[in-house]
């Protein structure tokens, strides 16, 4: 149709005509949107999937935790309380061991102290002065002990002289002692 014009001027266009030719456009702009939406998702997919292969390919630790995934069960992983036993079993070992450790130590020390005590021991009966102060200390003890018996008051008097016995010995034992373990020291 052709536009007639009315006293020189063009036809004025109608809102219809307006109307139906923006309709158009849209049409044309949806189809297009669509088929770009398609190419742009396509191309996306095909680009993601490629890079998602090579990865796989490529990453050692991707495929150590795919293989670790796809794997079969073994045995199922035990309970927190078999764990809980199995390292207080391990703990109660270490300690067992240690204690065996530290008792062979201590053993082998006790064997050794009773060692020297017998050396101490069968020197001290070879000595006369030894022997003299045994019997002293014991002779002392039994008449402490009589008067301690015979009278309840002179406690404290027998106590003091007991004392001062045993003092007096253990200082000539002290003396041997030393003589008998280093003869060299004591001129």
């Amino acid at each position: 149709m052709s536009e007639t014009t009315t006293n020189g001027r063009p036809m004025r266009r109608q809102l219809s005509d307006q109307i139906d030719r923006l309709d158009a456009i849209l049409d044309g702009l949806a189809d297009a949107l669509n088929g770009a939406v398609h190419d742009a998702s396509r191309e996306g997919v095909r680009v993601a999937v490629k890079e998602a292969v090579i990865e796989l390919l490529t990453s050692s630790d991707l495929r150590a935790a795919l293989h670790t995934a796809s794997a079969p069960e073994g045995e199922p992983r035990p309970s927190v309380w078999n764990r809980l036993k199995e390292k207080m079993r391990r703990a109660a070992a270490r300690v067992r061991a240690v204690a065996v450790s530290a008792g062979s130590a201590v053993a082998a020390r006790v064997t050794g102290a009773c060692a020297a005590m017998a050396r101490l021991a069968s020197r001290a009966r070879q000595s006369r002065q030894v022997r003299m102060a045994v019997r002293l200390f014991v002779g002392v003890a039994a008449i402490a002990a009589v008067v301690w018996y015979a009278t309840a008051r002179g406690f404290g008097t027998m106590f003091s002289s007991l004392k001062t016995t045993v003092t007096t010995a253990a200082e000539r034992m002290s003396g041997w002692a030393r003589m008998v373990v280093y003869p060299t020291a004591v001129t």
